[in-house]
């Protein structure tokens, strides 16, 4: 068992405080998230147990956990964040261009080039 599970599933271990409050700050993102109209796709995963020659021989449906969920909210988050740089980097990179654009079209125009 990874450690932030063990952590949030028995409130112990080593910075047990801190994996705490980020699960409560995730908590509150996912609420956030939800009241402006996000999704949750939660698909099952699942997991294969195989017999002594590697083969499957069971089929498992994992469960999706608290912990799970701290770790893809942090996810989405960091994809936001850097899908809002990109964009704001974008705009202001089209902005500077088409004014440029626009200036030396109309310096060209006022001095007959």
């Amino acid at each position: 068992m990874r450690k932030h599970k063990k952590i949030i599933e028995t409130g112990k271990g080593d910075f047990a405080n801190e994996v705490n409050l980020l699960n409560e700050l995730a908590k509150h993102l996912r609420s956030k998230r939800m009241k402006t109209g996000s999704f949750e796709f939660f698909s099952p995963e699942v997991e294969f147990q195989l017999d002594e020659s590697g083969y499957p021989s069971n089929i498992l449906k994992k469960e999706m956990k608290e912990s799970n969920m701290l770790v893809e909210e942090f996810m989405l988050l960091a994809n936001k964040t850097i899908a809002e740089r990109i964009f704001s980097e974008v705009m202001s990179r089209l902005f500077i261009e088409s004014t440029i654009t626009l200036m030396r079209k109309k310096f060209q125009s006022s001095h007959g080039l």
